[in-house]
């Protein structure tokens, strides 16, 4: 379902309406694309899904920028490799939190 933000948006491409327009070069209009012009091809719009230019095999190298300083000034820490023995440490603690929460909520003895 899309987000209000979404709908929105979605609504306001209905409303406004576009047209293409052709003018030629003594700036009359006209209805279709002249004989022997052809549109320009752009180069395909670069990804919208967080992915960075140039990441994907065999594209062209791309110029790194600095990246500006994170608000905290800290680096961000790489999380450790999961594993199974901190999964039971982590479930056993858990399990003890629920056993202390039901037993002092429990009515009767």
């Amino acid at each position: 379902m899309p987000s209000r933000k979404q709908r929105r948006r979605q609504l306001k491409e209905k409303r406004h309406e576009y047209e293409f327009v052709y003018v030629d070069g003594e700036g009359n209009e006209l209805e279709e694309l002249p004989d022997g012009f052809e549109e320009e091809k752009k180069e395909p719009a670069a990804a919208r899904n967080g992915s960075k230019p140039g990441s994907k095999p065999g594209s062209k190298p791309v110029a790194k920028k600095q990246a500006p300083p994170q608000r905290g000034g800290r680096a961000g820490r790489t999380p450790p490799v999961p594993s199974w023995n901190r999964a039971l440490k982590r479930g056993g603690l858990l399990g003890v939190v629920v056993f202390v929460l039901f037993s002092f909520t429990a009515k009767g003895n």
